[in-house]
């Protein structure tokens, strides 16, 4: 394998806008095909314009996700040509963020290839404590899914969770990244079960959750991969969904294609099913997809309801300890 620093055709810094400020995605690296990886040339000059442009353009960047991370920490073999100075810029990346006020996650599926570059590298991951945390990608516990959602020749998930364990037990922070949620084959209450009692063992304490965004090309990946009666579920869960048009922030390097969106009430019901089995293990939930929100925020609906007794009634009562109770007042609006 050869890391060459070259530009590649899709954009190496990409800002997101989040709540107040901004989310600046920088892609390290591209695969161009099994031999050569394009690096970004001049990686720690190239993130410090970023963020200097940014401020230029009064945007406040509160975190730093650094993309395409894969090519890098996957690598077989430290020896490979580039691979060394690759390494090297891209912990001086994270050296020059050690005066910049904002939070930097590494976003990767690797496993423990190059484990010894990262145990050399714990000085600059503490250096950045608490800012800094890894978000290690994992859709599922089964390998078949993995290859199904992700393409061939990604980490086994073994490999991703013991990654997570060793760098839980350096106290570097670590997130999971449920990253697409399947309906009705990796969302059923055995399988998130399983999936959460595993991700507590490695010293995971929080996860973040989107379900499947179906697009066409992610369609014809993943059908040929499912027996007939998951693709038949699979079809009838977005049978009922309208095509819609990308929103910005939706994917940053998915490219605009026309999407599906699960129904709502499927994705609330299923929220529920992640919420209740990570509750059960003191796991914390991110969901990145809320109902009634396109682009991952929450947004108020403005359908005015007819006045209720009982939600008067609820106006009424100051103290709410009463999680039951509050179950009972809720399910009669």
């Amino acid at each position: 394998m050869r890391f060459l620093e070259q530009s590649f055709d899709i954009p190496s810094v990409v800002h997101v806008k989040e709540g107040a400020g901004t989310v600046l995605y920088f892609r390290v690296s591209l695969p161009l095909n099994h031999e050569t990886v394009a690096v970004v040339p001049n990686m720690s000059r190239a993130l410090m314009t970023a963020l200097r442009a940014a401020e230029r353009d009064h945007h406040w960047v509160k975190r730093v996700v650094f993309v395409g991370l894969d090519p890098i920490l996957n690598a077989k073999s430290s020896d490979d040509t580039g691979f060394q100075a690759t390494f090297t810029e891209l912990l001086n990346c994270l050296r020059s963020l050690e005066n910049e006020p904002v939070q930097v996650v590494w976003r990767t599926r690797a496993g423990i290839n190059q484990l010894p570059q990262l145990k050399a590298s714990r000085p600059v991951f503490q250096a950045l404590a608490p800012r800094l945390a890894f978000e290690i990608g994992l859709p599922s516990l089964d390998p078949e899914h993995c290859e199904m959602l992700e393409g061939r020749g990604v980490e086994h998930p073994n490999e991703r969770l013991r990654l997570a364990e060793i760098l839980s037990a350096w106290e570097v922070p670590v997130r999971v990244r449920i990253d697409p949620l399947l309906p009705m084959l990796t969302d059923q209450r055995n399988s998130l079960d399983q999936f959460f009692e595993t991700l507590v063992r490695v010293g995971i304490a929080r996860v973040a959750v989107r379900y499947l965004v179906l697009t066409a090309e992610r369609a014809h990946a993943i059908m040929p991969r499912l027996n007939r009666l998951h693709r038949e579920m699979l079809k009838a869960c977005f049978a009922e969904s309208p095509w819609q048009q990308p929103a910005k922030g939706l994917s940053v390097y998915d490219g605009a294609q026309p999407f599906k969106r699960l129904p709502d009430h499927m994705r609330e019901s299923g929220h529920q099913r992640v919420l209740h089995a990570a509750s059960r293990v003191g796991i914390a939930v991110d969901i990145m997809d809320p109902v009634g929100s396109s682009s991952g925020v929450q947004v108020k609906s403005n359908r005015h309801r007819r006045p209720s007794k009982w939600r008067e009634r609820e106006k009424r009562m100051k103290a709410r300890s009463n999680a039951q109770m509050d179950l009972f007042v809720a399910g009669r609006r």
